[in-house]
């Protein structure tokens, strides 16, 4: 885990926001040039809260799918840090805050104008910015991850009852949709 000055890593110009997304990247580190191990580098402003956090980081890019080859009907996984449970909760259910929760979904809808997703799998508080991700069978015993974007909101379906149509009430109806922004989204981002 890393501890970000935010000011500091803006001050360097180590964070990129989208114009047009809810989305934003921010440069946390660097490889420096030694080989045959060539350490990473922390940015200006990033500070390693254990003593092997920097090392343990793979710096290697992970791949991505470009949404021209994304199709409606795909399975994904998504990895968040959800917030809705108190630090009281999380403990007395032996949960540990610093991993993610995984949740698996499915792509209902693909947006080429907007470059969104639009996934069947619940985000809640804290979930904003996971990644998304498809795995992929290559084949017997073989498969491949690849990113597909970050969850950005959570849409809640309207409920409908024989007597008509309600919004549902959050404390007792999660049923709905997550918007995706694309991972050709951050892929721009990153390139400017």
């Amino acid at each position: 885990m890393f501890l970000l000055d935010l000011a500091k890593l803006h001050e360097a110009r180590l964070t990129r926001h989208h114009s047009n997304h809810d989305v934003a990247v921010i440069q946390i580190g660097s490889v420096a040039t030694t080989l045959p191990h060539p350490p990473v580098v922390l940015s200006v402003g990033v500070r390693a809260l254990s003593p092997n956090a920097a090392s343990d980081l793979d710096f290697a890019a992970l791949p991505t799918k470009e949404l021209k080859d994304v199709a409606a009907g795909s399975g994904c996984f998504f990895l968040g840090y959800a917030t809705s449970l108190g630090p009281e909760e999380y403990s007395s259910l032996g949960i540990e805050l610093s991993r993610p929760w995984a949740r698996t979904g499915r792509i209902v809808r693909v947006n080429h104008r907007a470059k969104t997703l639009l996934i069947e799998c619940q985000i809640y508080h804290g979930d904003s910015g996971g990644p998304v991700f498809e795995l992929e069978g290559l084949g017997p015993n073989t498969s491949r991850v690849r990113l597909l974007g970050v969850a950005s909101q959570f849409i809640r379906l309207k409920e409908h009852l024989q007597e008509g149509e309600f919004d549902c009430d959050q404390t007792w109806s999660r049923r709905g949709y997550t918007v995706v922004e694309s991972a050709d989204v951050l892929v721009d981002l990153t390139s400017m």
